[in-house]
């Protein structure tokens, strides 16, 4: 809804490959495409299926997750002059993005002494389990505590997954 003309289909367990880009690239009718892959372990697949084809400039934003891709599109401003300034405005706050998450436990384990429980809900952020709980609203409580420099932000965006119900909305 704000900006993105394809969405390339995957998720943690079934990363897109450099030829799906590809194919989404030929569905485009444009001289500049811009992608943003929005997972660390897709950037590469994207990266070279930009230097491979030659249709039409592609440039990749290193997003990380859908919360960096949102800010991304969120700063277009489409009355600059270049691709390169266009790309450049689009950046600008990428390195003040904090992502967190939430999910449920797929096993038993100790990290950065945080003990998980397999079925429990677990927050954490790019690279570290920071929470476990029985409640995904207290995870997300606990999550949002815990990121770094989490008080000297000025907004917090939460996403939603399908299986968040109203109540557990209206909570948080």
């Amino acid at each position: 809804d704000i900006g993105a003309d394809v969405i390339v289909q995957g998720g943690q367990t079934n990363n897109p490959s450099a030829e799906d880009f590809i194919d989404a690239f030929e569905k485009l009718d444009a001289e500049h495409i811009i992608v943003l892959p929005n997972n660390g372990n897709i950037i590469m697949a994207a990266s070279l299926a930009a230097d491979l084809y030659k249709q039409a400039d592609v440039k990749v934003i290193e997003t990380h997750s859908v919360a960096e891709g949102y800010s991304v599109l969120s700063m277009m401003d489409p009355s600059v002059d270049t691709v390169e300034e266009f790309i450049e405005t689009m950046s600008a706050g990428l390195s003040n993005v904090v992502t967190g998450y939430v999910t449920t436990a797929t096993r038993d384990v100790t990290m950065n002494g945080v003990v998980v429980e397999k079925g429990k809900y677990i927050g954490l952020d790019r690279d570290n389990i920071l929470c476990c709980t029985e409640n995904k609203v207290s995870a997300v409580e606990k999550m949002l505590k815990a990121l770094p420099d989490i008080n000297q932000k000025e907004t917090v965006i939460l996403f939603c997954g399908e299986d968040v119900t109203e109540e557990e909305k209206s909570e948080l």
